[in-house]
């Protein structure tokens, strides 16, 4: 503060506190022609430096600023911003004095921010702008009348500048993409100024319901940029249709990032149902019709796509082919995807994060993720495995091999590509993790070093893996011949201690455990099951009651309660008479998720309601393994 009034003392007090105040006004800072431009059109700072003299054109003398730049050199600084050179406040303490000094009023704070929003609508480019001088002004300099009007020698604001001439997309000229440059500042800081002098009608009329303003930012901008404008909008004006145009562009994302020519396409397939309700919805699309036909000819007669307040936020659309696996990390953050590439997307804006490319020959069919999320496996079609970190995005990618089969490929079967024992599954835990065929598993390391490789009786259905590491598996119990279809399956459940390489000598008292499940009991189940942490609670569809979500519970057998358990039916959890692909259960057990068909089916533990949650059409869920 005292700096700041030692600088007003010593240039004028209202050229300092109008300057500083448009650099603390702006969004990320002010060019110093921008800020010349803005003090030429500011009449308060004209009148107090041309008080005796009338100039030639009326315009602040550059060298005025740049005596007070020179004057306060480590308190602001140039940078970068939309591809131009800005000055901006060093630190954000600076900005923040800045502001309380200088626009504490709301009144003056909208008053700055709406000259900034004339001068990025480019008002009084190549026009003069009316003023007045003041009655002393009159009197010296023997003046008629005190209104007068000058040209202030601002330059055009178009949304794009060509090679040929200035011209902007409202013009609807259609130029070679090279000789097209377009008006970053304008479309970074006109939103924001609209927006904090609360112009309404003006944020509505040239840029949120402006099909050329909104074209020119997807083009140049990423997405988000121009969505965080609607967000902003919203946080100081709670319009319906504001909520609805950044719905429907982030519905759009995958599409309009690869194309911003789609914009009319997209709006007009989503947001038509909103025709005759939202005037300004409609404004946008009636712009659509005629100026979009010339980025893209074909537009929908009809609502053809998801409208937003749907159950869809927007798609995510970065692999080329289906997605075998998926998983949440991060707190929720990111999703985890593969197909034939690891792709991690930003759940809050669909953005991705990262691409992992293995360079594999097919695709991942199966992904499981370690607990603490720091790496991952996935088998692929082709019979490998790959183990990723997905801190860095390392990953290894190597064959999977059977026992006496480690010099020579797998062979595979003379009727088809895929190999005669194709990987099914895997199961991860922070230290180690597992690979399984039909009727084989193999433990590893999370560095790849194979542990043990052990044949079962049955088929495998599942494996999880405990620690120690020990191998929980679950079989079938029954011969299943290779080319036999059974409908209802009995489950058997099994144990496996496995001796870490580590400690080649360590053994392990089971008896000291606290008593496992060693048969897991023989009930006629089919289509999927999960198991609590604690392995006492089984989730499951039952022959009798057909596709009915039922519970059981493990309980020591009524005669051997030393060395078995059983599973035994507790209760019925819902009413289904969709086909049940697979359950999913909630980190905190208190929600159960069955994937079906056409969508998915969610029961609460804590108030046992079930609600539905059907997939969009043409979209549906299919099984993998």
């Amino acid at each position: 503060n005292k700096l700041l009034g030692r600088i007003e003392n010593q240039h004028g007090h209202i050229l300092v506190e109008h300057a500083l105040s448009y650099i603390t006004a702006s969004r990320s800072g002010l060019s110093e022609a921008e800020l010349e431009d803005l003090i030429s059109l500011d009449e308060t700072v004209l009148n107090d430096i041309y008080q005796y003299h009338l100039p030639p054109i009326r315009r602040i003398p550059p060298l005025l600023w740049t005596r007070i730049r020179n004057d306060i050199p480590n308190y602001l600084v140039e940078r970068e911003a939309e591809g131009v050179s800005v000055v901006s406040w060093y630190h954000r303490q600076f900005a923040e004095v800045s502001h309380e000094r200088y626009l504490a009023n709301p009144e003056e704070r909208r008053r700055y921010h709406s000259q900034m929003a004339d001068y990025f609508l480019g008002i009084w480019a190549n026009r003069p702008k009316p003023f007045q001088f003041t009655d002393n002004q009159k009197r010296m300099f023997n003046l008629m009348s005190t209104d007068a009007e000058a040209d202030r020698k601002v330059p055009a604001q178009p949304l794009i500048f060509t090679a040929k001439k200035e011209a902007s997309t409202e013009a609807a000229q259609n130029t070679n993409a090279s000789d097209v440059r377009y008006n970053l500042r304008k479309l970074s800081e006109l939103p924001f100024q609209l927006i904090q002098s609360e112009r309404e009608d003006d944020l509505y009329n040239h840029v949120l319901f402006n099909y050329d303003f909104i074209h020119a930012k997807l083009s140049c901008m990423p997405l988000n940029s121009c969505i965080y404008d609607y967000e902003s909008a919203f946080e100081y004006i709670h319009d319906k249709e504001v909520k609805l145009m950044s719905d429907g562009l982030r519905l759009s994302s995958s599409v309009l990032a690869a194309d911003p020519n789609n914009l009319a396409c997209q709006i007009i397939g989503r947001l038509l149902p909103f025709y005759t309700t939202c005037p300004k919805i409609a404004s946008f699309i009636d712009q659509c019709e005629s100026i979009g036909l010339q980025h893209m000819g074909l537009v929908p007669a009809f609502n053809t796509l998801a409208s937003p307040g749907g159950p869809l936020v927007y798609s995510l659309e970065a692999h080329q082919f289906a997605v075998y696996g998926l998983e949440v990390i991060s707190s929720g953050q990111h999703l985890l995807t593969v197909s034939n590439k690891f792709i991690v997307f930003d759940l809050s804006s669909g953005d991705t994060v990262r691409i992992v490319d293995p360079k594999i020959e097919g695709i991942m069919t199966y992904l499981s993720v370690a607990p603490d999320q720091r790496y991952c496996v996935a088998i692929t079609i082709s019979n490998q495995y790959i183990i990723c970190n997905l801190l860095t995005g390392e990953y290894i990618l190597r064959d999977y091999q059977t026992p006496g089969s480690s010099t020579k490929p797998q062979t595979k079967s003379i009727f088809s590509s895929q190999p005669a024992d194709p990987l099914l599954g895997a199961a991860v835990s922070n230290t180690h993790f597992a690979l399984w065929t039909s009727q084989m598993y193999q433990v590893y390391t999370k560095k790849g070093e194979l542990l043990t490789s052990q044949p079962t009786r049955y088929q495998i259905i599942q494996i999880e893996l405990l620690p120690g590491p020990e191998v929980e598996i679950v079989c079938r119990s029954e011969e299943i011949k290779p080319d036999q279809e059974v409908a209802r399956d009995r489950l058997i459940i099994d144990y496996c201690f496995v001796t870490n390489s580590d400690h080649p000598n360590e053994t392990i008292d089971i008896n000291n455990n606290e008593p496992r499940c060693l048969t897991g009991g023989r009930k006629n189940i089919h289509s999927a099951l999960i198991l609590t942490r604690d392995k006492r609670r089984m989730y499951t569809c039952c022959e009798i009651n057909d596709y009915n979500v039922e519970m059981y519970v493990n309980k020591p057998h009524p005669i051997n309660f030393k060395t078995q358990r059983i599973w035994a039916f507790d209760h019925q959890l819902f009413e289904n008479k969709d086909r049940i692909f697979a359950f999913i259960l909630s980190n905190d057990e208190n929600y159960l998720m069955a994937v079906t068909f056409k969508g998915f089916k969610i029961f609460s533990f804590r108030s046992y309601l079930w609600k539905t949650c059907a997939l969009p059409g043409g979209v549906r869920n299919i099984i993998s393994g």
